[in-house]
């Protein structure tokens, strides 16, 4: 019965997630969108069409199950930035050379990917980006619609980790210890499902504002 309640107070929510375009980065986007549609939430994930086919069976599956989730494709521009058709993903550059490239690439899709926000219905409670996909932020600005993405925080959180100091060596391993845990955390009655429950009674508190 709680969790008919839960689903039935979330329902009127619609998030937008939009991941980088690498595995990485990919898979926990997806895991997000499915513990969140549980909840009852509304998803749609735009990604371009090979990377959509990457997760075709495990979201084939969830919707099967009854969760609302839905995939937009939006086209990858290889023309425009100088790429090979089909390296849609980093895993599929032929080496990092490339990657100034693929970034052109994916900073093109800004005004095609604002266009399909501001056409869904419902309207987008909120969006939930990356790290390198900072013009999400204007593009929510612009759309009065919550994001989740800080790029200057984000870019010091990744420094602080990815640094050769003592403290980013401890924090990478501690961020492997915690990684074994992340599977229980988000069990009924872990601290990321309550955290998740926080997450959903705060936006829908900013959606009611904005009503």
């Amino acid at each position: 019965m709680a969790s008919e309640v839960s689903h039935h107070s979330y329902s009127s929510l619609h998030f937008v997630l939009f991941p980088f375009m690498a595995q990485g980065h990919m898979i926990p986007m997806v895991d997000i969108a499915r513990l969140l549609a549980k909840r009852g939430v509304t998803i749609t994930i735009i990604t371009t069409p090979n990377n959509a086919a990457r997760f075709k069976n495990v979201l084939h599956r969830a919707i099967e199950s009854g969760l609302h989730i839905n995939v937009l494709h939006v086209k990858f521009p290889h023309q425009e930035a100088g790429l090979p058709e089909g390296q849609e993903n980093v895993d599929f550059l032929e080496s990092m050379g490339s990657m100034a490239t693929f970034l052109k690439a994916v900073n093109i899709l800004e005004e095609p990917v604002q266009k399909l926000i501001q056409e869904m219905t419902p309207r987008p409670s909120c969006i939930i980006s990356d790290m390198c996909l900072y013009y999400t932020n204007k593009i929510a600005k612009r759309g009065k619609i919550g994001v989740l993405v800080d790029k200057e925080g984000v870019k010091r959180a990744v420094e602080e980790l990815m640094g050769d100091c003592d403290d980013a060596k401890e924090r990478r391993r501690r961020a492997k210890e915690l990684g074994e845990l992340a599977h229980k955390a988000v069990e009924e009655g872990g601290s990321s499902h309550a955290n998740i429950t926080l997450l959903l009674e705060d936006i829908m508190e900013q959606v009611k504002s904005r009503n």
